[in-house]
């Protein structure tokens, strides 16, 4: 192997070698809350059948939901409405996400799904979501997490607001 070929291969180890260092230093960004413990209280138990029924609410975010869960899949249709305050407060969403965590039997994260999210929502409103998420076997709960932020602009300026709710919050 002459010289050129030697550092050609040397730098495409090093390029591989700094990939998988980077593939593995960002796994929780890419998987967020991948492997957190979430509290029972904090968890929806999820029942095999078709219309089950909830809701779950925090300070900010109120999600009325139905579900069917088969043993590898769960349909989830819902409406996702916002607190009061929110809405009396600010005039827009500048954006809004919110997860959805499956959580096993040793009350872990094992998966999540993005199931909506807002951008430019004026005004402040109930919005429909819909989602189709895969199950890995020994998924028995969920629970939920979002993250948005609220606007209000008036001849006095803008006021703007960051609110979020995390999978545990103890």
């Amino acid at each position: 192997m002459d010289n050129k070929n030697f550092f050609k291969s040397l730098r495409v180890l090093y390029l591989a070698a700094m990939v998988t260092v980077l593939i593995l230093g960002c796994h929780s960004y890419l998987i967020p809350y991948q492997g957190q413990t979430v509290s029972e209280k904090n968890q929806i138990r999820l029942d095999d059948g078709k219309d089950r029924f909830g809701s779950w609410q925090s300070e900010d975010v109120i999600v009325e939901f139905s579900y069917t869960k088969t043993t590898s899949l769960l349909s989830i249709t819902g409406f996702i409405d916002f607190d009061d305050s929110l809405k009396n407060s600010y005039t827009s969403l500048e954006h809004f996400f919110l997860w959805l965590h499956l959580i096993d039997a040793e009350n872990k994260i094992v998966g999540f799904k993005r199931i909506d999210q807002k951008i430019l929502s004026n005004p402040i409103e109930k919005a429909p979501f819909h989602a189709e998420i895969e199950l890995s076997p020994g998924v028995k709960a969920m629970t939920f997490s979002y993250s948005g932020k609220a606007t209000e602009h008036s001849e006095d300026g803008s006021l703007m607001t960051d609110f979020w709710k995390l999978p545990d919050d103890r």
